[in-house]
């Protein structure tokens, strides 16, 4: 692909997503964001300390 057509894909491919998402202001998706890095936190801490016990036993 050439770097103009990675270019337009590009383009093509944010603009697809500004418009599934619709207008929202920036520090709006703060609320959708920080949701789900605690999430996945709280997922890999689970698995740590699964993984540790199963381990011991």
């Amino acid at each position: 692909m050439t770097p103009t057509n990675a270019k337009s894909l590009e383009s093509w491919i944010w603009n697809a997503a500004c418009s599934i998402r619709g207008a929202k202001d920036a520090p709006k998706y703060k609320d959708y964001i920080l949701p789900l890095i605690f999430t996945k936190r709280l997922c890999d801490v689970f698995d740590d300390e699964l993984n540790r016990i199963a381990a011991e036993v």
